[in-house]
């Protein structure tokens, strides 16, 4: 089912009541090379458009694009063994989550909105590039790692603010969530920027690794600050190569006074 299929998700359109549609892929489903445009909703109005993927399901070689809202994100989720598989994900400002043992597997992700991995959940061999438009918030431009998950094998990139006042992308693990071993890029700010981070127990505290990860913080130009690698709380630091380059910087001040070991810097 939906192999080949083009879906206009929409959010909901009315005050208060007005439910965003749902659409739901489970039980070994396939999107097969379906693409998807899904819309968050109006302001006042009750829900999102949202696309779950569930029970061994895939996303095989599907195309989302997650479009801006004014009132609650679009959504994407992946949850209970389903699979993003080869899809091509544009977040332009929604919700992306994965679930319980969800996996990206070999997606491509272009992340401008809020991406989180939680539970047992795993990037698997992914790659994503977070704050292509060098603007980033809180929460938008950022992938998150929650409780168990895993940044396993892939590639995430965070990309430095391109002005004054801009925000970089952002990594950052919580809880028991480890590095696996992923590449993991904090790129410098530009024009005045402020770099990107790859943060550990920062957003909340625990005790998440850089397991065997690479991590590695490039200068900022024209006046952009470095990258930014930072460790809190009781994070641990693993078998990790860590690369400091320009003014990329190492942080480890709002670490338990026990310290952090490393792999190699």
């Amino acid at each position: 089912a939906g192999v080949n299929t083009s879906y206009v998700v929409e959010g909901g359109q009315t005050f208060l009541y007005g439910a965003g549609a749902q659409i739901t892929f489970e039980d070994n489903a396939t999107a097969d090379h379906a693409s998807f445009e899904i819309f968050g909703s109006l302001k006042d109005a009750s829900n999102s458009g949202w696309v779950t993927f569930s029970e061994n399901a895939t996303a095989d070689h599907a195309t989302f694009v997650l479009n801006p809202a004014g009132g609650y994100a679009a959504e994407l989720t992946f949850t209970l063994n389903a699979t993003a598989a080869y899809a091509n994900v544009t977040n332009d400002g929604g919700f992306f989550y994965f679930w319980n043992t969800a996996t990206a597997a070999n997606c491509t992700v272009t992340n401008d909105g809020y991406l989180v991995f939680r539970d047992e959940s795993s990037t698997g061999a992914a790659t994503i590039d977070n704050n292509i438009h060098g603007s980033a918030g809180y929460y938008t431009g950022s992938v998150n790692f929650w409780n168990s998950a895993t940044a396993a094998d892939s590639t995430i990139t965070n990309e430095g603010g391109i002005s004054a006042g801009k925000f970089g992308g952002q990594t950052d693990f919580s809880a028991t969530s480890s590095a696996g071993n992923a590449m993991l890029l904090a790129q410098g700010g530009i024009d005045g920027g402020t770099g990107g981070s790859i943060t550990f127990a920062v957003k909340e505290p625990g005790s998440p690794t850089a397991g065997n990860a690479t991590l590695i913080a490039n200068p900022g130009s024209n006046d952009g600050t470095g990258g930014l690698i930072q460790f809190a709380d009781t994070s641990d630091g693993g078998t990790a190569r860590l690369e400091i380059f320009g003014d990329g910087s190492l942080d480890i001040s709002p670490h338990d006074p026990v310290g952090v070991t490393i792999g190699s810097l």
